[in-house]
């Protein structure tokens, strides 16, 4: 383990940031996928094609990409949670590429 001083200040950063994260916000490794359906009933505008809009999100369980629907009222959350998670990972990079770094200079 290295002191936090020796690290660049963009790694304290990211760090910083990703232990809050972690921490503090709900995450989810995915991605929202927007969908148009129709909901069956004849006198519905959908049914003149005017189709509902629809957001899933769509994940990897093992090998398989799966899809879970998401209701209207989680909407916002799910897109915090997601965009939560894509920051994560371009923070752990930045923890990674440093770390290397690091590893390199030893090694020489």
């Amino acid at each position: 383990m290295y002191h936090r001083t020796s690290m660049a200040e963009e790694e304290r950063y990211a760090r910083s940031k990703l232990a809050k994260i972690i921490h503090d916000k709900t995450y989810i490794e995915g991605a929202l996928v927007k969908s148009k359906l129709t909901c069956g009933n004849k006198n519905c505008k959908c049914a003149r094609g005017e189709k509902h809009p629809v957001l899933y999100l769509s994940y990897k369980e093992g090998t398989k990409r799966k899809r879970l629907f998401i209701p209207q009222s989680l909407h916002a959350d799910m897109r915090l949670a997601v965009a939560s998670y894509k920051e994560a990972r371009k923070l752990s990079h930045i923890i990674s590429t440093g770390n290397l770094k690091r590893i390199l200079r030893i090694k020489q």
